[in-house]
């Protein structure tokens, strides 16, 4: 049977699925395994990182601001604490603005506004 020209679905469909077949799922070390394809999903026995950690300095907020700053590691709706990149982020943090996205006055942290910056 040639497969010159255009074949319709069906027969198409067919062809393909009488030629497929699995690949040999074979055992390899991570070395060995360049260009190969998984047989299932990679999986670590732990987290890891084993926390949640900020991905940047910044200020890790609950819920919306303007935000007290606090030295408390589990924070409150509109309370805020300072965080350096890999720290690990406290209890009931929404999000972690970046540095240069806020403004210290006193003791309250702003958004800045980028339209107006």
């Amino acid at each position: 049977m040639g497969l010159d020209g255009t074949l319709p679905w069906q027969q198409a469909h067919s062809v393909a699925r009488s030629v497929a077949k699995p690949l040999e799922i074979i055992a390899a070390r991570l070395d060995e395994a360049a260009g190969a394809v998984l047989a299932r999903p990679v999986g670590l026995p732990v987290d890891d990182p084993a926390v949640d950690v900020a991905g940047h300095d910044g200020y890790a907020v609950c819920a919306g601001g303007p935000w007290s700053v606090t030295e408390e590691y589990t924070l409150h709706p509109g309370t805020c604490r300072a965080i350096l990149s890999n720290e690990p982020i406290p209890g009931h943090t929404d999000a972690v603005i970046p540095s240069a996205a806020c403004e210290l006055s006193g003791s309250t942290v702003l958004m800045r506004d980028p339209l107006t910056d």
